[in-house]
């Protein structure tokens, strides 16, 4: 079926060209912020109501973390859902779960056992616990593995850490891909995710994603799953802040590892992007009709 599919989006947001990009991979006429008729609009995180007259269908795709809860939806086909989480959120509506997918970024290349974080400049990823942690480390003699900190710091935490190695501002999608594929341990602590591209590429380059148990970032099935220490509220979903003890613990047991465990870890998460993808390209062209 040959589908016409207009995104709207914000051009500034690299998360949403990510979801441009991921959809791109699945149909083959996209277009972005047109004013043409088309079969299907897809509104990313923001509802643009004068734009609904130029589709067929109309859906939306909210964030929870920051939609705003007075915003009429009814308007919109149905409300497609990344999360579960947010499944729950807006059920009360024409909602589907969806959950969503990345673009395969997967290079064959060896991984060292070396950790990776990105900031993506937003408080809300974990950064401050993961930094002082090693501030910790330091004041008590105990060497953490490296680390590669890929973002903006953060407040002045990030001052004097050792084995941390800052790569600060801009960084070229090329390195930030090779950082990916070629660092085993990827270090995702989110408050909440909606879901985070950077998971979902980690998995599909079958790195070990060290994330929390708290929902929804607990679901995907990832394994050794870092406590959180307390919730707090973020718009109209509920966060968790990573334990300091439990987030220890779980950077000391994955550095840890053999090489044949690491392996087998890897390879398990590559099957979890694997099937995630395929579940949600599936789940979204029955529900287009493509």
């Amino acid at each position: 079926m040959n589908m016409t599919v207009n995104v709207y989006m914000d051009m500034g947001s690299i998360s949403q060209q990510q979801d441009v990009a991921v959809l791109k991979s699945i149909f083959k006429n996209v277009t972005v912020n047109s004013f043409h008729i088309c079969d299907v609009n897809i509104h990313l995180e923001i509802p643009r109501y004068s734009r609904l007259k130029y589709a067929i269908k109309n859906y939306i795709v909210p964030n929870p973390k920051t939609a705003d809860q007075n915003w009429d939806l009814r308007p919109f086909t149905k409300v497609l859902c990344k999360s579960y989480y947010s499944f729950k959120v807006f059920n009360h509506l024409n909602s589907l779960f969806t959950s969503w997918t990345s673009q395969d970024i997967r290079q064959r290349t060896s991984k060292k056992f070396m950790f990776l974080h990105s900031t993506a400049g937003r408080y809300d990823r974990g950064t401050l616990e993961i930094v002082q942690l090693y501030k910790q480390a330091r004041y008590n003699n105990i060497v953490l593995p490296p680390l590669i900190y890929v973002g903006k710091k953060i407040g002045t935490e990030c001052q004097w850490v050792n084995n941390v190695f800052f790569y600060n501002g801009f960084i070229s999608e090329v390195n930030f891909r090779n950082f990916q594929n070629s660092i085993m341990f990827h270090l995702c602590p989110y408050y909440y995710e909606d879901f985070s591209h950077t998971m979902w590429e980690g998995l599909s380059t079958g790195a070990i994603v060290l994330t929390t148990n708290h929902s929804p970032m607990d679901i995907i099935g990832i394994k050794n799953l870092i406590d959180i220490d307390h919730k707090v509220k973020i718009n109209l979903v509920e966060g968790g802040v990573v334990s300091l003890l439990s987030l220890y613990a779980q950077i000391i047991t994955a550095a840890n590892m053999s090489e044949q465990e690491a392996l087998e870890r890897s390879e398990y998460n590559r099957g979890l992007w694997s099937a995630n993808n395929k579940s949600f390209i599936n789940r979204i062209k029955t529900e287009f009709n493509a």
